[in-house]
C-alpha cells in the first residue's frame, strides 16, 4: 500500500487503504496521516472518515471525534454525539455510540440470515460479506456470545472467512489490541 500510495498520491482509495493497512499494523500516527490526507482529497470519503473517527475514539480523543463528525459535510449523527459529549462527556459519547452500533447490528442481522438461507448476494456483499461486519459490530459491543455464534456460522458456510475474521482488530488477542492502542495513544 505504501508503494501504491506513492505511485498514486491523488487517489483517495489508495490513501484510505494505506490508512487501513497502517491501522492493522499498529501504526496509529501513520494511519491518521493517511486518513487525513484522504479526507483533504475527498471530504466525503466514508471509509476514511469512519476509520479516522474510530482511531480518535480508541485514543479517547472524543472532542476531536465530535469535530470530525461535525465538519462539512456533517454526518447525520453529529448532533447526537455533540450533545451527548457536551452533556456527559466521554460516557455520553460512548452511550450514543453503543446505541448506534446496536441499531446497525439489528438491521444487518436479517440480511445475514437471508444470505445464509441461500438468497443471492449483491456484488458488494460478495466482496464485503455482511457477516464480517456483523461479527465486528458485536465485538465492538462486547457481545462475545454473538461474536462466537456468527463467526462459527460464517466460517462454516464459507471457510475462507475464517482468515478474514482473524484480521478483525476487535478479535485480536488482548496483547495485540493493546499494542495497537499504545500506538494510537502516542498520537496525543
Amino acid at each position: 500500500m505504501e508503494i501504491a500510495a506513492l505511485l498514486e498520491p491523488d487517489i483517495p482509495m489508495m490513501l484510505s487503504s494505506l490508512g487501513a493497512a497502517r491501522l492493522a499494523a499498529g501504526d496509529g500516527a501513520g494511519a491518521e496521516a493517511a486518513l487525513r490526507r484522504t479526507l483533504v482529497l475527498e471530504p466525503r470519503h466514508a471509509p476514511a472518515r469512519d476509520r479516522l473517527i474510530r482511531l480518535l475514539e480508541d485514543a479517547d480523543r472524543f472532542s476531536e471525534a465530535v469535530a470530525e463528525r461535525s465538519r462539512e459535510p456533517q454526518l447525520p449523527d453529529a448532533p447526537a454525539y455533540r450533545d451527548a459529549f457536551a452533556k456527559s462527556g466521554q460516557v455520553g459519547y460512548r452511550a450514543v455510540g453503543h446505541e448506534a452500533l446496536r441499531a446497525v447490528a439489528t438491521q444487518l442481522e436479517p440480511r445475514v440470515v437471508e444470505l445464509q438461507a441461500g438468497q443471492a448476494p449483491t456484488a458488494n456483499e460478495i466482496f464485503s460479506p455482511p457477516i464480517v461486519r456483523l461479527v465486528a459490530l458485536y465485538a465492538q459491543l462486547g457481545d462475545w456470545k454473538r461474536v462466537r455464534s456468527w463467526r462459527l456460522a460464517g466460517a462454516a458456510a464459507r471457510p475462507a472467512l475464517a482468515r478474514w475474521f482473524d484480521s478483525i482488530p476487535e478479535l485480536q488477542p488482548p496483547a495485540r489490541r493493546a499494542s495497537r492502542l499504545d500506538a494510537v495513544e502516542g498520537l496525543r
